[in-house]
């Protein structure tokens, strides 16, 4: 399903047509504002900071969140599926064969 998803920036509004299963687009746009608002206070004490540059940093955090939780599932599946096989081959050792 298509949903449409609205922030605004800087002052300027965006709007951006998404697809929405399962999806909540409110959650999108609070994840958004709220990086944004963590790299802006990094920078209150510093010098005069470009917007897009706060953007991009706000998205790369993101990104690089989104990599750390990605490689972290990758693991735990191949963790699982490990176990799984332990777990199969173990409880195959107890099997009795069914004479015909």
């Amino acid at each position: 399903m298509e949903d449409y998803l609205t922030i605004t920036l800087y002052g300027q509004t965006y709007t951006f047509k998404f697809e929405s299963d399962n999806l909540n687009g409110a959650d999108v746009v609070d994840l958004l504002l709220s990086e944004i608002d963590k790299v802006e206070s990094q920078y209150v004490q510093s010098i005069q900071v470009n917007k897009f540059v706060i953007l991009i940093l706000a998205a790369l955090n993101i990104t690089l969140e989104k990599i750390v939780l990605k490689n972290n599932y990758q693991h735990q599946m191949a963790r699982l599926c490990d176990r799984s096989t332990i777990l199969i081959h173990r409880l195959d050792e107890f099997i009795i064969p069914l004479s015909e």
